[in-house]
């Protein structure tokens, strides 16, 4: 559900067929809202195409697994804290690029937090304390673990399996808010020129 305004849509949307047994699977009762909760949808995406890394205002190149702590006040500071409701942001969107080679593993751990676009070419865990506002694309798996509170406001695209762990450490929430897709477009066109020429 929109947490910002009506614009409700899926909670989550994948690309594996509904069959039974449900090949989503939930555990530990978490709460799934949205219109329709989860929507299926066959159709092949592919996670690598052609995102907006090149126009990254950081960008970071690792040739091994990565543990980062504490990742970065330049990203951007987020206002609000718990999973209930969603953060605020006023700043500039960034978009903040990791290239794992698609393999490997970023970890974003103790108090990491930023807005705008994580793009994450690889795998990335968030352990301890996350806040993100705007969007984090990865083009590997996503996992949510460890302590901390993690807050999401805006949307996670995740190329293979998502977990999404609630432990006795902390809580996770992954916020729908229209005010977030405002401001990204403001730094993402949808539309931009492939090419041109003069006609006289």
């Amino acid at each position: 559900m929109d947490a910002c305004g009506t614009n409700n849509v899926p909670r989550i949307a994948t690309t594996l067929p509904k069959v039974t047994p449900d090949p989503i699977s939930i555990s530990g009762s978490p709460t799934i809202q949205g219109g329709p909760p989860i929507q299926y949808d066959t159709s092949n995406r592919s996670m690598r195409a052609d995102y907006p890394q090149k126009n990254a205002n950081f960008a970071y190149v690792y040739g091994n697994n990565q543990t980062l702590t504490g990742m970065s006040d330049q990203w951007g500071i987020p206002s609000g804290s718990g999973t209930t409701s969603p953060l605020t942001y006023s700043g500039p969107m960034n978009i903040v690029y990791f290239n794992m080679g698609g393999s490997r593993t970023l970890k974003l751990a103790g108090g990491s937090h930023g807005a705008g676009i994580l793009l994450v070419d690889g795998n990335l865990e968030l352990n301890g304390g996350f806040l993100w506002y705007g969007l984090v694309i990865v083009t590997g798996a996503l996992d949510f673990t460890g302590g901390g509170e993690k807050n999401i406001t805006g949307g996670v695209m995740a190329g293979e399996s998502a977990t999404v762990e609630v432990d006795v450490g902390g809580n996770a929430a992954i916020i729908n808010c229209s005010a977030v897709q405002a401001q990204l477009k403001e730094r993402v066109t949808p539309v931009r020129m492939a090419r041109w020429r003069e006609v006289y």
